[in-house]
């Protein structure tokens, strides 16, 4: 049994149908669900479970609040003691799925022309203060890349890169990138470049990429 806890107003109905389809028997979405009431609800499952029944169940955090879903996951955490323990899972909006497939694919890029891994790479991630840029820069900094996250507001850029420095250990540099001039200036010298802006989008203009001459698109 997996009981997912949404955020938004409404639960994400894609969210559900990849839980059933994952095999899960009973999927039981709640949606507008906040850090301070999760433990409740939390514990009003887990008890009627059992030691044994907890074992069969689980728990999904998800929504569009990247943050709230941070503080839900802990308060989860800290709801469950043994032998009341559920797995936990969590993927706000496929930020984390989207991030780890986008950065694997980056590493198998890599490898197959022959330019090895992520370590000590430049990696430029345009449009990277939003969910999908930020897991994705954490994960390229723990590969030992030398990484950079833009925004078209510069404080923003910064501030979001500081979080994202302490959260990982590793230095995460933040940059404005607001025209097609700056945008050019932030990739330029950069060995690897994701976009991770949002759907329908223009993050990169067909001029700035013809100026990456050598670049291989992977």
């Amino acid at each position: 049994m997996l009981f997912y806890f949404d955020t938004d107003e409404s639960a994400s109905p894609f969210d559900i149908l990849m839980a059933h389809d994952a095999g899960f028997d009973e999927v039981v979405p709640y949606q507008g669900v906040t850090a301070d009431r999760v433990g409740e609800l939390v514990q009003d499952a887990i008890f009627p479970r059992g030691p044994k029944g907890v074992k069969h169940t689980s728990f999904f955090m998800g929504g569009s609040d990247v943050e709230e879903v941070k503080e839900i996951l802990e308060n989860t955490k800290d709801a469950m003691f043994p032998p009341f323990e559920a797995s936990v899972m969590v993927d706000p909006r496929g930020s984390n799925t989207t991030a780890s497939a986008m950065v694997a694919k980056v590493e198998r890029g890599l490898a197959e022309i022959g330019e090895g891994s992520l370590e000590n790479k430049k990696v430029v991630i345009l449009a990277g203060t939003g969910p999908v840029g930020r897991i994705a820069a954490m994960l390229c900094a723990n590969e030992g890349a030398d990484v950079t996250i833009t925004s078209r507001n510069e404080d923003r850029a910064k501030n979001i890169a500081g979080d994202l420095s302490e959260e990982s250990g590793h230095e995460i540099q933040g940059i404005r990138a607001s025209s097609d001039e700056e945008t050019y200036d932030a990739i330029k010298d950069a060995e690897v470049i994701l976009s991770a802006g949002p759907e329908g989008v223009r993050i990169i203009s067909e001029d700035t990429l013809k100026k990456l001459e050598g670049k291989t698109r992977v």
